[in-house]
Order: C-alpha cells, then sequence, then structure tokens
C-alpha cells in the first residue's frame, strides 16, 4: 500500500502531468533518489506542455473555476474521474479558443494591410500640422511602436507640455510644488495652534534632574497616560495649550527648567478627508491631521485649469463651512493654519466664475480669478501693480458680449484720480499699453575719468556747453585741449565736432560755446591716454615680493632704483641675477644679460647699474637655488615618526625628541641606523649601526659621540612579544555586560559568555550576532545554540580583538517585507518602510506567513527568490525543483523577505502569449507515455520502500 504522500504525489502527477505543486512537507518522507525521479517526469511533462503552447497558470485558472484547486488537492477526498472529467473540457475550450483566434487574427491581418497606405498617409497629414519631432518618432519606431502608436504617444506628451504650466494665478503653488502635503504621520511639525485629537501621539523629554523619554497616545476618552504621573486630558486642545498642561503636570513629580523639558506631536493621527470638485486628483484620501487643507489640495494636485482659487470651501464633519481663498493665503500663509482637517471633512473645489485676464505694462501679468463683487482696481492690485512706463490714458478691454467682441477704452488716468472703479466680466482681457515716446530732452557726456559726473543731464532752453561741464565737474586729469561734440542729425546719422574747451573755459562768452541741442554727446579724455607707458618688474628675494610698477618712455631708473622700491633684498638673496629685456614694439622679443647684484648696490649709478627700459624685468636668484636640502627619517616605535630637515651637528637625542620620544612599547635597546656612504665618484654602501639608548634619550652603548648625517634612516624596534590588554564588549542579556578582555590567544564565545555571568531568562539565544571589525569582515554567521551544546564545535567561534557580541531579549516576531500584497490590503499604520511585524506560528515555513500575514506575493514577486534571515544573521532561501518549492523554516525574530521578477520577466508577463497550432492527438498520446513513465517511478519507489 503506497503510503499518503506518494498517493498525492502519483495521483497529481498522472492526471494533472505538469500543473501540480507540491509542498515541502509532501517530499519529507522520501529519500532524495525518489524526489529527484519524480522531479525529472514531472519536467519532461512540463517541457511537453511549453513546446505545445500551452500556458499552465490558464489551465490551473479554468480548473479552478470549476472547482478544482490544483494547488491544493487532497488524493484521499478528490474524486480521480471528476478531474479528468473537468480536465478534458478544460482542454476542449483551449482548442476552440484557439481556433477562433486564429481566424481572427487573420481576418485583421487582411484588414490591416488594406488599410496600411492610408493610413500611413493620413498620419502624415497628422504629423505635419500638429509640427511634431519626426527625430523621436522614429526613434518610437526603432523600439518597437507602430508608427500610429509612435504619433499617438508624442500627441500626447506634446498637450502635456502645453497644458503643464498654470492657467490662473494660484494654480501654480501646486503645479510648481511651492506648498506640499505630507502622507507620512511623522513628516510634518505641527504650527502651534494644531488642535490635538484621538490618535495623536505625544513624546515627553525631560532632560533635568529627573531625566527620561515618554510616548503616549490620546486615547479615545481624551486623555494620555504617562508612566509616573496622573492622566491628562489633551483633546480638543491646541499644541500650544498642551504642551502648558503638561508641563505643570509633570512639575508635579519632576523637577526641570523650562528649557529642560520638550513636549513634542511625535506622531500625528490620520484623518479621512474627501477632496472633490475641479481637482486633478479626486478622491479620499487618509492623510495626517497635521495636513491643513492646502497641503490637502496639493496631495490631490491642486484645481484643474477651471477650478476656483477664490471659493474653496472646507465643509466639516458638523456641517460647518469655512471658505479659503488662495489670494488671501498668498499674502499671508499663516491663515492656512485656520483650516485644519479632521476626520470625514470635504474640500470642494467649484469652477471658477470670473476669470479675466490682464497684460502689458502690468508688473505681473497673468489671468486672475475675481470675485462677483471685485473688477478693475482690484485685479490691478493683485498683479501688483502698474509698471512706470505704463500708459494709463487709455487702457483698452477686450470683451466679448451677445455674441460679439468689441474694445472698451478706459481712461485708467481719471479714474485712479477720482478714486473709482471699472466694473469687469467674465472672459474680459485687459491691455495696458507702455509709454511709446522716448526720452529725448537730454545732453550727455562722457569722459572715462576726465568728469566726476558723467551721464545724462535735463536740457534746458539756451543750455552751452560749459553748462553742462560745470554741472559734471571737470577732473585736473582731464584733457581739455581736444574734445568732441557728437550730435544727431534729424535724418538719424551721426556728426562729430572738435572742440577746445580750454577757450570755452577761459571765455564762456565765446563762439566757441555752442548752445546745445537734445540727445548731444560730449566726449573727453584723460591726458595719460596720449602718454605711452610700460612697466617694470622685479622677481625674487627682495622684501616687497614679486611687485610691477607702472614706468613712462620718459622716465629714467637704475637696477637699483627697482631693488630699493621693492623694500631692498632679503637675507637670502645672491649676488647673481639676470636682467630680461622685452622690445617695445615686440613684447615677445627677449633678450637677457646677467647682472651682479653685489656690484650694483656697492656702486649705484656706476656702468654695472643698468638704466632700465619700459618692460624690463629683473630676475634675483636666491642662495637656496645653489644649495641643496637634505633629509633624515625616524621610523617605528616612536610618537611622531616621518621625514626631518638634515641640519649641521645634529644630534640623534635631538632627532628623537623631533620624533615625539619612544613608545612604551619601544626596544631602546636595539635602535638601528641606516647609512649611505659615498665614495666619490664609486657605488654607494650601505651600512648598518646598532646603539642603546635609555628612556632620556642619551646613548648608553655604542658610539657616545654619534651624530646624524643626510639620508640617515633611524629604526626604533618594538619590545618582542609586546602585547596591548585586548577586549571585547558584549551587551544585552548576560549577567556582567560590557567590555571583557581576552585573557587566552584562543579565547573562545563561550568562555567570554561564562566569564559574562552567563545568559539571563530573557536571553533569546537564536537571535546572538557577533559583529568582527577586523579585516572590515563585518557580521559573523553561526549556530550559537550548537555552540552552546558542544563547546568542541566550530560554532564555538574564536574570539578576535574589537568583537562585538550582542544577545537580545526573547523575541515573538516575525517581520515580512518585499513583493507582497500588504501594502494593497492592510492601512498605512501597519506597514512601517515597506515591512510587515506578525506574530511566531512555531513550525511553519515562509509561505505560510506571506499568505495568511501579507496576502500572497503580489503580481511582480517570485516565489523561489523568497528568502528568511534568521536572527543570528544566516539567510536561508528558497529551493525550486521546478514543480515543487521548499520554503524555509522561519525562527523567532526571522525576517522574510519576497523578491521581484527581473525586469524582462515582468515584460514578457504583460505581452500577449503567441500560441501555436495544436496537435491534440499527440497530446494525448505524450500524456498516456508520462503516465505509464510515473507510475513506473512510483511502483520502484514502493518497492524500495518495502
Amino acid at each position: 500500500m503506497l503510503s499518503y504522500q506518494m498517493k498525492k504525489i502519483g495521483f497529481v502527477a498522472i492526471l494533472l502531468l505538469f500543473i501540480s505543486q507540491i509542498t515541502f512537507a509532501q517530499t519529507e518522507k522520501l529519500s532524495p533518489e525518489q524526489v529527484q525521479q519524480l522531479t525529472e517526469e514531472v519536467s519532461k511533462a512540463r517541457a511537453e506542455l511549453k513546446a505545445k503552447g500551452l500556458s499552465e497558470e490558464e489551465v490551473k485558472e479554468r480548473m479552478r473555476i470549476r472547482g478544482i484547486d490544483l494547488d491544493n488537492i487532497d488524493p484521499t477526498k478528490t474524486d480521480p474521474a471528476q478531474v479528468r472529467t473537468a480536465y478534458q473540457q478544460v482542454i476542449a475550450e483551449l482548442e476552440r479558443e484557439q481556433a477562433s483566434e486564429a481566424q481572427a487574427e487573420a481576418a485583421i491581418e487582411n484588414a490591416e494591410v488594406s488599410a496600411e497606405s492610408q493610413e500611413a498617409q493620413e498620419l502624415e497629414v497628422v504629423i505635419e500640422e500638429s509640427e511634431l519631432d519626426v527625430d523621436d518618432i522614429e526613434e518610437r519606431v526603432d523600439e518597437g511602436q507602430t508608427l500610429g502608436e509612435a504619433v499617438a504617444e508624442e500627441l500626447v506628451e506634446e498637450t502635456e507640455l502645453e497644458n503643464a504650466p498654470a492657467v490662473i494665478y494660484g494654480h501654480q503653488i501646486f503645479r510648481d510644488g511651492i506648498v506640499a502635503g505630507s502622507t507620512r504621520s511623522y513628516d510634518v511639525k505641527p504650527p502651534d495652534n494644531y488642535r490635538m485629537g484621538v490618535g495623536d501621539q505625544v513624546a515627553i523629554s525631560i532632560f533635568g534632574v529627573g531625566v527620561g523619554t515618554s510616548k503616549s497616545i490620546i486615547e479615545s476618552d481624551g486623555f494620555i497616560r504617562p508612566q509616573g504621573v496622573r492622566p491628562i486630558y489633551l483633546k480638543g486642545m491646541t499644541l500650544n495649550r498642551a504642551r502648558k498642561i503638561v508641563m505643570g503636570i509633570f512639575r508635579e513629580r519632576y523637577r526641570f527648567n523650562d528649557d529642560q523639558i520638550e513636549i513634542s506631536l511625535d506622531v500625528a493621527r490620520v484623518v479621512n478627508v474627501g477632496i472633490v470638485g475641479e481637482v486633478l486628483q479626486p478622491t479620499n484620501y487618509t492623510i495626517p491631521a497635521t495636513n491643513n487643507a492646502v497641503n490637502a489640495l496639493s496631495i490631490a494636485g491642486g484645481p484643474t485649469d477651471i477650478g476656483s482659487v477664490r471659493k474653496i470651501e472646507l465643509i466639516k464633519a458638523n456641517g460647518e463651512r469655512l471658505m479659503l481663498d488662495l489670494y488671501k493665503y498668498l499674502l499671508n500663509p499663516v491663515i492656512g493654519n485656520n483650516f485644519f482637517l479632521e476626520q470625514d471633512d470635504y474640500i470642494l473645489v467649484p469652477v471658477a466664475e470670473k476669470v479675466v485676464q490682464i497684460r502689458g505694462a502690468i508688473r505681473r501679468p497673468f489671468r486672475y480669478e475675481l470675485l462677483q463683487d471685485e473688477n478693475l482696481m482690484q485685479l490691478i492690485e493683485y498683479a501688483a501693480g502698474l509698471t512706470s512706463n505704463a500708459y494709463t490714458s487709455n487702457v483698452q478691454i477686450i470683451r466679448t458680449e451677445n455674441e460679439v467682441e468689441k474694445i472698451i477704452d478706459v481712461n485708467l488716468k481719471e479714474l485712479l484720480a477720482k478714486g473709482a472703479d471699472f466694473p469687469l466680466m467674465d472672459a474680459d482681457v485687459i491691455e495696458i499699453r507702455t509709454v511709446a515716446e522716448p526720452i529725448r530732452n537730454y545732453v550727455e557726456i562722457a569722459g572715462d575719468g576726465a568728469v566726476t559726473y558723467p551721464g545724462r543731464y535735463e536740457l534746458v532752453e539756451g543750455m552751452k556747453i560749459s553748462d553742462l561741464i560745470n554741472k559734471a565737474v571737470l577732473n585736473e586729469e582731464a584733457k581739455t585741449d581736444v574734445a568732441f561734440l557728437q550730435r544727431r542729425q534729424k535724418d538719424g546719422t551721426l556728426d562729430y565736432e572738435q572742440i577746445n574747451l580750454d577757450a570755452i573755459l577761459a571765455d564762456p562768452t565765446s563762439n566757441e560755446n555752442i548752445t546745445l541741442q537734445s540727445e548731444d554727446l560730449i566726449r573727453l579724455s584723460l591726458k595719460s591716454a596720449y602718454i605711452d607707458r610700460g612697466t617694470i618688474s622685479i622677481d625674487g628675494p627682495v622684501r616687497g615680493g614679486n611687485i610691477e610698477f607702472e614706468f613712462d618712455f620718459n622716465d629714467r631708473m637704475t637696477v637699483s632704483d627697482a631693488i630699493t622700491m621693492a623694500g631692498g633684498l632679503r637675507p637670502e638673496a645672491s649676488n647673481y641675477g639676470i636682467l630680461i629685456r622685452s622690445n617695445p614694439e615686440n613684447l615677445e622679443e627677449k633678450s637677457s644679460r646677467a647682472i651682479n647684484i653685489q656690484s650694483i648696490l656697492a656702486n649705484p649709478n656706476s656702468a654695472a647699474d643698468i638704466e632700465l627700459r619700459p618692460f624690463d624685468r629683473i630676475q634675483i636668484f636666491s642662495n637656496t637655488t645653489f644649495t641643496d636640502e637634505y633629509t633624515v627619517s625616524v621610523q617605528g616605535e616612536v610618537r611622531e615618526p616621518g621625514q626631518y630637515n638634515f641640519t649641521e651637528n645634529l644630534e640623534l637625542r635631538a632627532l628623537l625628541r623631533l620624533a615625539g620620544g619612544f613608545k612604551i612599547e619601544a626596544a631602546t635597546n636595539k635602535v638601528e641606523i641606516f647609512r649611505i656612504q659615498f665614495n666619490g665618484n664609486e657605488a654607494t654602501q650601505t651600512v648598518v649601526a646598532e646603539l642603546e639608548v635609555d628612556r632620556n634619550l642619551d646613548i648608553v652603548d655604542g658610539d657616545l659621540g654619534f651624530t646624524i648625517e643626510p639620508f640617515d634612516i633611524v629604526v626604533v624596534r618594538r619590545i618582542p612579544d609586546f602585547e596591548d590588554i585586548q577586549t571585547v564588549e558584549i551587551n544585552g542579556e548576560v549577567r556582567f555586560p560590557g567590555t571583557h578582555a581576552l585573557v587566552d590567544d584562543n579565547e573562545r564565545l563561550i568562555s567570554i559568555i561564562e566569564r559574562a555571568g552567563g545568559l539571563t531568562e530573557e536571553a533569546f539565544v537564536e537571535g546572538l550576532t557577533l559583529f568582527r571589525a577586523e579585516e572590515n569582515i563585518g557580521y559573523v554567521v553561526f549556530d550559537f545554540k550548537n555552540a552552546l551544546a558542544n563547546k568542541n564545535s566550530r560554532d564555538n567561534i574564536i574570539l578576535k580583538p574589537g568583537d562585538v557580541i550582542v544577545v537580545p531579549e526573547q523575541e515573538d516576531l516575525v517581520a515580512i517585507t518585499g513583493a507582497t500584497k500588504a501594502p494593497e490590503l492592510l492601512p498605512d499604520r501597519y506597514i512601517a518602510d515597506g515591512t510587515i511585524d506578525v506574530v511566531y506560528n512555531e513550525g511553519k515555513r515562509a509561505m505560510f506567513y506571506i499568505n495568511k500575514y501579507a496576502g500572497g506575493v503580489s503580481e511582480n514577486g517570485k516565489k523561489n527568490k523568497i528568502t528568511v534571515e534568521q536572527p543570528n544573521g544566516k539567510l536561508d532561501r528558497t529551493i525550486d525543483f521546478g514543480l515543487f518549492k521548499i520554503y524555509p523554516k522561519v525562527e523567532k525574530g526571522a525576517l522574510i523577505t519576497v523578491g521581484v521578477k527581473p525586469p524582462k520577466e515582468i515584460e514578457a508577463q504583460e505581452q500577449p502569449i503567441e500560441r501555436e497550432p495544436v496537435d491534440w492527438g499527440e497530446i494525448v498520446s505524450n500524456a498516456l507515455a508520462q503516465v505509464s513513465a510515473v507510475l513506473t517511478v512510483v511502483l520502484l519507489i514502493e518497492r524500495t520502500n518495502n
């Protein structure tokens, strides 16, 4: 007689061939060889099915509709004849559907071929008229889209781009992300006038004599109940008032100053709010109560293009109606705090009734929504006022009335003077033009530093050149014998006339003092503009640093003068220098000559003290340029190892002091000096000296007069077998947690735990972790329970310095994350960062938890990618045998993760399955062959067991 497990496996394999799934529990009593044989038979059957173009999942679904769940079949309660009949019906249905689909596809293909040329012509017209990007369309076609799909998608994107900007002033705060709402209860810091409600979590932290943090949720009766104090009623109070009440009650028990207590809203309650009307995403939203109505609107995308921004209604659950005007909110965002949300509130956005447009000489041209009693003056105020060049004598209003469009001229200048207004209607367009006439009543003076106040001046009747000069204030550096008057002729051309300012200023009544005309421009120059100038530069060790100064062609200066101007020489200056001379007519053409600095400074104005020319450059060398700098190094057990500059008569004691002296582990009886010996032009040799030095850095054995030479390397060795105290840290549920020393080079885990007093009763043995910082190893996975049972096992790990051991408290929860259906089925409050925590069920495997608590695997989840991270860090994976899967066991404190399908696999699922014609006769023949093969396997297994 076959066992129950073998009956079930054989029954499913024979009747259903490829479409059954066997759980791990059903294979535990089979040998590995038996499981392997059965797996191979089922794999062959599944391959045959795939070759015929049939879908396993589709067959399963059709059977499920008929009341037969192939994934959970029980051979002791299922009639094989009923299963066979249902299976034959499913096959017949698939055959009929395939034939119908083939006929329909042929008809569609014929119709598409005949319409292809006409469709292409029509699409070409659409592309041309819509001015679509042809390159983008061609790229979409290359990626696999049809021409029609590519054109349609390009049209959609173009439309989205055109509709993206705000249509009515006020929409932009939602379209541009200026305001935003929060969907997470801990994201928003509420204002002081936020009203507390049932579900809000209050955090209370005290930093005074009594130190501690308490978190309490406002319960249904309106109270919070922190430990150590009496219950506190907070429901309906503002956050600011709640802080004062909580502070007063906590003072009854604790001592602290006002700045030593912090009372805040840690997690806000969530409320269900309906957002309806003209919003981009109308629906019901579950959001934190810290959002006001404006924040909530942003979550819904804000008003549509025709949605009102002036008459938004907040309808409270108790029937109260509040009107929200976003224009007032933009002027004072604080009023948003008057529109906090409560459970079952509604936000209604109606259609904007009176929308007008203003453009032209206005600071913020746009379309604005006006209330019925608001008109032109209020519109100008919303638009931030007129620009300075606005033409107010005639403002035009374009209005459509009685199906006729007309223009209305309005004298805005008179309205402003009288304090009057002009009524506006919906869809009015207000056009404010700018002043067209340019400024002409001016004259101008320009001078590049020749005048103190250059620029434009008012032209008054009879104004002359001297009048303009007096206003602009002539500078002493101005060249007055030559200036020019620029005058614009009637035909627009410019005329230049040379003027003599010296004559004009000497006699303002002379004919030289011309009467100015509109837009005249007087151009002046500096005297220096007519002087040729060069530079002299000096580089090197001079006190003034590398400097450059102006030098006229008519000036006289020598090398000694230039050195004096540069502050003189620094001590390290050498006697050598170079004078580099450039040709003034071609600065790229240079020559140089050596100069003796000592001789020049000793005999200024001598023949050696060369007279300089413009663009000369003096380069003085430093003595350090001609000397080598040597270094020595100290290595080993000193406090500051490294390289140091060599100085004459450098003693070992001084060098060791530069290196910070010996470390405690230094072997002072073995200080080695490596030295390189130079033998003229012959090969160098390396020699080694060994000295004994005491802790005062004095030589006590060796060459007592030893001195350091260039390139020496001093090495201080470490005392043999010197070793610091090595420690590990053990935290959590042991009797004496903290830092413990390693008393043996190979001390093991159990030894340290015993020296820490052993485990407490609350210790969670399965969750013990060991973190190793050495070589960045990280967490080490091992079986601590095995180490406890057998101290000689490999799991009783040899500890290393710096190891951190953590023994957690007892854990009775299991976490589930990844591609499950939990986010679709559970409220947000049960899911933290995509993870849910559930109770531990002894003996259950991963799929049990996923199905019972997380709603099963999501569409993009992959069952063979289910893993379990045990509390000790061990990662168990799902074993996939093709026909069935073995899901990992789950221990207390474990994390179950459901992996996702690769992108290509998800895309393949979304594509329709192309089926080939099915040879049903061949399928039946193969099925019978598979039945025979599987029966043979089953009988062999049964005989083996017997």
